[in-house]
């Protein structure tokens, strides 16, 4: 072929296609051959295969709405077979939104999601969630199809938030008023109702708890100099009378 394409013809075996860019969804699992067929503007034409591999698995994506609300949709994308003597490819799936942050993130719901899928069922939820340091937000999640007895794990990439407005008041590097506060008096669960404080801890924690513990350490030293420093102002000359 030494002429200009002219068209693009795709062979999936359960379906064709034509143009240079397309997509097929393909009915039934395992090893696929895939044909290609370029014609140019002579007329002649040229064919190469290749062999895809389809594997099943439910579609979990996580998207930003805005700064404090985000998306999570699970779409089961298996059509349902031709013949009815085929079992329906329903997928089962619990996934569980998961926060990268050195304090708590205030979710709107728990962050637990079940759900059965049939063939091409969504299902959608939002959440909002706000955190005074911005974070990170990914969904993992567990999936088994009806006609299998393996259980799948997998997850979503994840999503950088923002701070909420008027987050926490800095007081140097790597702190705010709000770590110290989170320190000393540490929260697992907000009281109010179906809201969760998730605190996940990675190996970047461990140094800020060594930065929390010298900022606590700094804090009781000053407190106790200011202490021994006003009982020596209050006690101080008349220990020094006595004693002349």
């Amino acid at each position: 072929m030494d002429g200009r394409i002219v068209r693009y013809i795709w062979d999936f075996s359960d379906g064709t296609a034509e143009g240079e860019v397309t997509s097929h969804r393909f009915a039934t699992t395992g090893k696929k051959s895939v044909k290609l067929t370029v014609i140019d503007n002579d007329g002649d034409q040229s064919t190469d295969r290749v062999t895809v591999v389809v594997k099943r698995k439910p579609i979990v994506k996580l998207t930003k709405i805005n700064n404090t609300i985000i998306s999570i949709a699970i779409f089961n994308p298996m059509v349902r077979p031709a013949d009815p003597h085929k079992n329906p490819a329903a997928v089962s799936v619990d996934a569980m939104v998961e926060v990268n942050s050195r304090m708590g993130v205030t979710m709107s719901t728990y962050g637990l999601f079940h759900c059965n899928l049939d063939q091409g069922e969504k299902f959608e939820k939002e959440i909002s969630m706000e955190c005074e340091e911005p974070y990170d937000v990914w969904v993992e999640y567990t999936y088994r199809f009806q006609d299998e007895d393996e259980l799948r794990s997998s997850r979503t990439n994840s999503l950088r938030m923002p701070a909420k407005p008027g987050g926490g008041k800095t007081l140097g590097p790597g702190f705010s008023l709000l770590d110290i506060l989170s320190f000393l008096y540490p929260v697992d669960y907000n009281p109010s109702q179906d809201v969760k404080v998730i605190i996940h801890k990675t190996v970047d924690d461990r140094k800020n708890n060594i930065q929390l513990y010298i900022m606590k350490l700094i804090l009781i030293v000053g407190v106790l100099s200011f202490l021994v420093a006003l009982l020596a102002f209050l006690v101080g000359p008349g220990i020094l009378r006595r004693l002349k």
